[in-house]
């Protein structure tokens, strides 16, 4: 992982409280395991080219600009993705996010002032935290082999909605948060690109000849063990495991006080589920386009759902519990993701 720090414009105890604080924030590390990337040689990666395919989101939003309307500005220019924010006044508002892609970055901070605005990157993400004061603060990635970017993040503490979000030089909002652009190269030709790109406001689609089905990382695959003798020893909250290339997911109550479930599943190409062990009417699962709904009255029994996603490489999970924060368990081991939204790569 990969952190830069910049020059600072607060000085003394205040500047120190916002860079510990804005640390603090991004400290929410992924399993290594977890974190997936295909190698790219030095041969194949010659044949990326970061910038086709991107046609509708290839330029700078003309909206952009010092105390503009609040929220993240992505686009890509001449190959490399931005990610800029602003808001419109002079009083101070703290901006975190995340750009993940399905392929190896480099990233760097563009225009940050001070010792709380922090960029940090791994192998395929770059995370930043920014302390704005209605100038422009921004990111710039390198990825030339991407062919997903998705984005996330919050304001001042609240989850970022679709209307902070601008794409491109028409500042156009996703359908959806964590929102995800997919890539559109002509099928007809291997040399020729397409002469049209999906637009930012419509749901991304993976070509049918692209999708693998490939089986979920090795340490996702196996039911929790804690799971046995129907869930009663395990711990309130979600599990989530694989097996092959099904993911499967269980919550889990408590026992004699039924609790409520509500969350979304987001993939970078269409999703089903199907229910297992739905047991009331109050219980509700649906799949539409690359986004599952669910909501659960459970208790001590396991109720849940099963989930396919064949051209997907990427699922988003976001969930709560009584409106509260819930605890997502992962694999075999139930080893406890560090924050929701969690990004899981195939």
């Amino acid at each position: 992982m990969f952190a830069f720090r910049c020059r600072p414009k607060l000085s003394g105890v205040a500047g120190l409280a916002i860079a510990g604080l804005m640390l603090g924030l991004l400290a929410q590390p992924v399993p290594a395991s977890a974190a997936r990337v295909a190698l790219v040689s030095k041969k194949s990666a010659i044949k990326c080219d970061g910038t086709v395919g991107w046609s509708a989101v290839s330029a700078r939003p003309t909206a952009l600009g010092r105390l503009g309307a609040s929220g993240f500005y992505v686009w890509n220019e001449k190959g490399v993705w931005r990610v800029s924010v602003t808001h419109g006044d002079r009083r101070v508002q703290k901006f975190q996010g995340t750009i993940t892609f399905d392929a190896p970055i480099s990233a760097r901070p563009v225009g940050a002032e001070g010792t709380g605005d922090v960029v940090q990157s791994t192998a395929s993400s770059a995370s930043f935290a920014f302390v704005n004061y209605g100038g422009v603060d921004g990111v710039a990635v390198l990825a030339p082999c991407a062919t997903v970017v998705t984005v996330n993040g919050s304001i001042d503490g609240q989850p970022v909605t679709t209307a902070q979000i601008f794409f491109g030089p028409t500042a156009s909002n996703p359908p959806a948060v964590p929102a995800v652009l997919t890539k559109a190269v002509a099928a007809t030709s291997a040399a020729t690109a397409s002469s049209t790109s999906p637009s930012a406001a419509q749901s991304p689609t993976v070509a049918a000849k692209d999708c693998s089905n490939v089986a979920w990382p090795s340490w996702l695959q196996g039911r929790p063990t804690v799971l046995k003798n129907n869930g009663r020893q395990a711990t309130q909250g979600m599990y989530v495991w694989a097996e092959k290339s099904l993911l499967r997911v269980v919550l889990v109550g408590e026992a004699g006080r039924p609790v409520q479930v509500d969350g979304t599943l987001t993939a970078n190409a269409e999703i089903r589920v199907s229910p297992v062990g739905l047991e009331g009417r109050r219980d509700a699962l649906r799949a539409i386009g690359t986004v599952a709904t669910f909501s659960f009255l459970t208790g001590v029994g396991l109720d849940g759902f099963d989930v396919t996603s064949p051209c997907s490489t990427q699922v988003v999970f976001e969930a709560t519990i009584d409106d509260g924060p819930i605890t997502v368990f992962l694999g075999p081991s139930a080893a406890a993701v560090p924050a929701l939204p969690y990004l899981l790569n195939r």
